[in-house]
């Protein structure tokens, strides 16, 4: 199915009630880069978050002006798509690939612009009842306890229990999920939940054209194209 022919099949909603992103004030981008874990590993350009804490107040002026020309011209820099991928072992010989666990390493900057498109995007969802009621991760106030109590209390399982009735659950673990979403697919669901079609071009311009090197040690690997996945860190994108 094409992005065409699949966004023909979304639910339409009238200008006004699309979702775009609208300018960021100063002080909110300050308070995402205050609030960043400050031994959060730094991304391919080795500059760690200290420093951009450090110098807020000199930077945070030019920073908010850059992340407000991006929203609103639909575009993410490609510098700040190259992701750095770096092994963390886990039990066992760390000689066998399954026993090894991948992390991308992105830079600081793409990570504040990103928070900022996160929180206007969520506060849109939520205002509007676009997210499933019955979605835990990535919620504020929501957890696997959330998703627990939903599961018995909503479905009735405990009163299925109760009335001896046969009750079952099935639970599925999809291997690397984020590593698997379809671009396109992704982008048809942003249009159904309500995307502008300017909002819609940004996340298409920070979802293609990405590519990752591998680190070991001081050594890199060529870079290599990434045709689908999503390395948003709050991964509000991938519960669409």
């Amino acid at each position: 199915m094409t992005l065409i022919t699949a966004a023909k099949e979304t639910r339409n909603y009238p200008t006004s009630e699309q979702f775009s992103f609208t300018p960021v004030k100063r002080n909110q981008v300050e308070v995402i880069v205050k609030n960043m874990v400050p031994k959060k590993v730094p991304g391919i350009n080795k500059i760690p978050i200290r420093i951009f804490k450090d110098c807020l107040q000199a930077i945070s002026y030019p920073l908010t002006s850059i992340i407000n020309t991006l929203l609103l011209t639909a575009c993410f820099p490609n510098v700040w798509k190259i992701a750095k991928v770096k092994s963390i072992s886990k039990e066992g010989d760390h000689e066998i690939a399954n026993n090894n666990r991948s992390i991308s390493l992105l830079p600081i900057l793409s990570k504040v612009c990103e928070r900022v498109a996160h929180n206007q995007l969520m506060e849109y969802l939520t205002s509007k009842g676009r997210l499933s009621t019955k979605q835990s991760g990535n919620k504020e106030e929501h957890s696997t306890k959330t998703s627990v109590i939903q599961t018995t209390d909503i479905y009735m399982i405990l009163s299925a229990i109760d009335k001896k009735h046969l009750t079952a659950v099935v639970l599925l673990d999809m291997s690397k999920a984020f590593d698997g979403i379809h671009h396109n697919l992704l982008l048809v669901k942003l249009v159904d939940v309500g995307a502008s079609p300017l909002a819609l071009q940004w996340f298409h311009s920070y979802l293609t054209a990405r590519s990752q090197v591998v680190t070991i040690g001081t050594a890199s690997s060529e870079g290599l194209h990434l045709a689908c996945g999503v390395y948003w860190d709050h991964s509000s994108l991938a519960f669409i």
